[in-house]
């Protein structure tokens, strides 16, 4: 069975950031969970089978209604 994964890439800038840690706590606050990185200069939100409670789609979605910077990367894994 192939899978879907997607990676949201967000860049860490001061501006950027608090607006992602926003949408983050509200996604939380929802019972909504993923994995999540970061190397210091962006922060990744493995929306893989880690995610629970919505799509991936629902969270692009608000991250867009939060003006939100962010890369999504999509794999397909078979």
């Amino acid at each position: 069975m192939n899978m879907t994964y997607y990676t949201i890439q967000i860049p860490v800038n001061d501006n950027n950031l608090r607006k992602a840690e926003e949408v983050r706590a509200k996604l939380v606050d929802q019972g909504i969970r993923f994995d999540t990185g970061s190397d210091g200069k962006m922060w990744d939100w493995e929306l893989d089978w880690s995610l629970s409670g919505c799509s991936p789609q629902d969270v692009s979605k608000l991250l867009d209604e939060h003006d939100v910077e962010y890369v999504t990367t999509v794999r397909v894994n078979e």
